[in-house]
């Protein structure tokens, strides 16, 4: 399989958007220090930030090899680091689903009572 110049293109806006995401959700955090010592008890966060770093550390190890490599290899080890981004960027999206279910749990019970004050219905 031959590389042209739109293959490059996707595999570089592949790279930029899962490398936004991680930038942005490690931003979110220093920016906002009080919702992460919320979101403390329901995830740990050292752990969290453990694993990204892990994360982090594999994907430069496979884009250097990606960038390495030649000839056929060079399609599998970009294969191999498409593979990775795309279960990282799963993975961060089942933990941000977890906590924005986590917050939503608990501003049911205010919601909920602001509703039935407040529809006017009652």
């Amino acid at each position: 399989m031959k590389l042209n110049s739109a293959h490059l293109v996707v595999i570089l806006g592949i790279l930029t958007v899962g490398g936004l995401s991680v930038a942005q959700a490690q931003d979110h955090t220093q920016k906002h220090p009080a919702a992460a010592k919320k979101a403390a008890p329901m995830m740990d966060m050292e752990k969290c930030r453990k694993d990204m770093r892990a994360g982090e550390v594999k994907l430069d190890l496979l884009l250097s090899k990606m960038n390495e490599a030649r000839g056929e290899r060079k399609v599998d080890a970009i294969a191999n680091t498409v593979k990775e981004m795309v279960a990282q960027q799963k993975a961060m999206h089942k933990m941000c689903m977890a906590m924005m279910e986590n917050m939503h749990g608990n501003m049911k019970p205010l919601m909920g009572h602001n509703m039935k004050k407040g529809s006017g219905k009652d």
